[in-house]
């Protein structure tokens, strides 16, 4: 299983993190609900989890898939409107997966502001806490079909 990001989607208690796939498995921690965990196996229904702070098995019930979310979310703030590139390419750069998931917890104006230029958008995202890595994409912007006007019009409509 390639690792994927996961939204944990409890209605309102923490998600139990167990040392096994089971739910008679010992309770090694929690995860409130929101959080974004990479998940990097599966035991039938149960995603091997972490945080970076616990790690192990969660109820897959509890767990959706956080890029297929930000896509929907920020189709909804008409920051993209071509879900299907998004959904097939995140796989296959590095950190694109986060990207999106950090770009759709931003709130997004309905007015567009005066970003002209990738830079520009890359420094307005890393103030807005979406991007913690500008050289990264600075460097590989190019790389990827669409991601200079995602950038670009995610930095816009802060």
């Amino acid at each position: 299983m390639h690792a994927t990001l996961y939204r944990v989607t409890t209605n309102s208690a923490p998600l139990n993190v167990r040392s096994g796939p089971d739910i008679s498995a010992a309770i090694l921690g929690d995860l409130a609900r929101g959080s974004i965990v990479t998940a990097s196996r599966r035991a039938g229904g149960w995603l091997y989890v972490t945080d970076g702070t616990v790690s192990g098995w969660a109820s897959g019930d509890f767990l959706a898939d956080a890029v297929q979310m930000a896509v929907a979310d920020l189709i909804r703030a008409g920051i993209i409107n071509t879900p299907g590139h998004w959904l097939r390419v995140y796989r296959d750069v590095r950190w694109l997966d986060r990207l999106l998931v950090n770009l759709s917890e931003l709130t997004f104006s309905n007015q567009t502001g005066e970003v002209g230029t990738v830079e520009e958008a890359i420094d307005v995202l890393v103030r807005a806490g979406a991007i913690s890595s500008p050289g990264y994409w600075r460097e590989n912007h190019g790389r990827i079909r669409h991601l200079d006007t995602l950038l670009v019009r995610a930095a816009s409509r802060l």
